[in-house]
């Protein structure tokens, strides 16, 4: 007759403590020791914050410090009255020079044209022992008055006879004639040309 023993009855097993209290303290210190390496990672990292936070700090005070320097050894610039004035007297002149400019190239009544024409013309029949000081247009540039000094007076009638070749010159014939020896230089020769018999001014 057999008999059967049954060898894996519950019985004879070793019962097993799910979390025994040997493995419970071994968490509970690694719990411990993970919380103090946390926290003096967090002190350490407020300390370095503090220290970054205090040099910062005095990098601004010395900042605002230099400011401050600054601001006393240059102090707001005060308006100059005398520049002031001298801008102003700019601006006229430049207005001033837009309207000759506009007058020049633009014209008045009776001169279309302009006036720029004329001073071409002048410049074209330049003679280097003529030379003018003054030239004045008038009644919107039919009127001309010529004023100049030459070495050589029979170069005004050459230099007259040249100007005639220019367009706005041609056909124009000047009226009066002045030659006068300038008394500082004899050896110079003043002349005056008009258009019309109106008075030297």
């Amino acid at each position: 007759m057999r008999q059967r023993i049954n060898l894996y009855q519950p019985a004879l097993f070793e019962k097993k403590v799910p979390f025994s209290a040997g493995l419970m303290a071994a968490m509970l210190g690694v719990a411990v020791l993970l919380g103090l390496l946390i926290g003096v990672l967090c002190l350490w990292r407020a300390s370095a914050l503090e220290s970054e936070l205090a040099r910062l700090q005095a990098r601004q005070t010395a900042a605002l410090q230099r400011i401050d320097v600054y601001q006393r050894q240059y102090p707001p610039p005060t308006p100059d009255p005398a520049l002031a004035r001298k801008v102003k007297k700019m601006l006229g002149d430049r207005q001033a020079h837009l309207a000759l400019l506009q007058l020049l190239t633009n014209g008045e009544p009776g001169n279309r044209l302009g006036f720029s024409g004329h001073l071409e013309g002048l410049a074209r029949e330049a003679l280097a022992t003529v030379w003018l000081r003054r030239i004045r247009f008038s009644a919107g540039g039919h009127n001309l008055l010529l004023e100049g000094s030459t070495t050589r007076a029979s170069d005004v009638p050459l230099y007259l006879q040249g100007l005639n070749r220019q367009q706005d010159y041609a056909g124009r014939e000047f009226d009066h004639l002045q030659l006068s020896r300038s008394e500082e230089h004899p050896q110079i020769i003043n002349f005056l040309l008009q258009t019309t018999h109106e008075e030297k001014p």
